[in-house]
């Protein structure tokens, strides 16, 4: 977000409410050794977002993205089906 020309305070923010669409805003302070696999990589989707990107290229489909709240908020229902076809 830094390169986007984002400033600090505004990516922080939009960091946590990120955090929060994946189900962990509870845990931004937290370090990578202290979270899950499955909450890596939610967290993982999260920056895949941050930039408002068009278009999301994966070599395959994340579990997260079958969570309900990250496929409404961020219209990934019609990419990738909750059956992951």
């Amino acid at each position: 977000m830094t390169f986007a020309g984002m400033n600090a305070d505004d990516a922080q923010d939009k960091g946590i409410e990120l955090l929060k669409l994946v189900g962990l805003g509870d845990r931004f302070q937290h370090k990578p050794l202290e979270l899950s696999g499955g909450q890596q990589q939610r967290v993982a989707v999260a920056r895949s977002l941050a930039n408002d990107p068009s278009i999301i290229l994966a070599d395959e489909r994340p579990a997260t993205l079958t969570c309900p709240r990250v496929r409404r908020s961020s219209n990934c229902s019609r990419c990738f089906p909750a059956n992951g076809v």
